[in-house]
């Protein structure tokens, strides 16, 4: 049994038997697959250019016709550019990362109390401060870039996961306050340094460590934020604007994707 793109032939055969008759399956599957291919490898799209470039259309429905090529356009080329992608991509990546550092409990746990001796020998168990500060600092770091890369952005859904996230920090604004994290007026956060290590770490913990915290939601907020510009880079320059293919990205890719 022969497979395409983890799809067997007997399926394909199946979900297209209507096409043709039981004793012509074969070559059924066979026109199939060539039309998959030649979707795949962007002949289809050039031969519908061509046509259309040499007969045109009907004056009256030029209208008509312009209207629904932006329609399909928006549909295919995203509102952010690829670069403005690529940069949401990247700090939405790095904030989900040091946000699951922090979110992290168990035995890899920043929150977890390590034990210390001191000069007289005593050995007492308390949290590494040091260690918390620079996963938070860094998760601070992160955060303002996301929000200054997805400033600009004109894809809705990125809009939305950073409106979400602005609003989550709002909300916990008392909490962070209470750590040395402030909002600031541009919604980037501020961190300092001397009343964050004064700060109950108890209180940290709660606000960035577990299910539900604070540092939960951003992280999942930034995820959400990365699947959206992962998914509008696969729009992105698709065509360019004299109908040939980009080298960003191939329509492989795009059908590709629906498997």
């Amino acid at each position: 049994m022969a497979f395409y793109y983890g799809i067997s032939t007997d399926s394909v055969s199946t979900l297209f038997s209507s096409l043709s008759s039981s004793s012509s399956s074969n070559n059924g599957l066979s026109n199939v697959m060539a039309d998959y291919y030649s979707i795949r490898n962007g002949s289809y799209k050039k031969l519908l250019t061509a046509y259309y470039e040499k007969y045109g259309t009907d004056s009256s429905d030029s209208s008509t016709t312009s209207k629904s090529n932006k329609s399909s356009l928006s549909n295919v080329v995203s509102a952010d550019s690829t670069t403005r992608l690529a940069n949401i991509k990247s700090t939405s990546s790095e904030l989900s990362e040091s946000a699951t550092d922090l979110v992290v409990s168990g035995r890899e746990s920043l929150f977890n109390k390590v034990e210390s001796k001191d000069s007289d020998g005593n050995i007492t168990k308390d949290y590494d401060t040091d260690k918390i500060y620079e996963a938070v600092n860094q998760f601070v770091k992160d955060y303002n870039s996301l929000i200054e890369a997805t400033e600009n952005s004109n894809v809705s859904s990125i809009v939305n996961s950073r409106k979400s996230m602005i609003t989550t920090s709002k909300v916990n604004a008392k909490l962070l306050e209470s750590v040395g994290i402030t909002i600031n007026e541009d919604n980037t956060l501020s961190i300092d340094k001397d009343k964050f290590k004064a700060a109950d770490m108890s209180t940290v913990k709660s606000a960035f460590n577990g299910v539900g915290s604070y540092g939960y939601s951003i992280a999942t907020q930034s995820s959400t934020m990365n699947a959206s510009a992962t998914f509008e880079a696969t729009k992105t320059n698709t065509y360019t604007s004299s109908g040939s293919y980009s080298s960003s990205i191939s329509s492989g890719d795009l059908f590709d994707s629906i498997f």
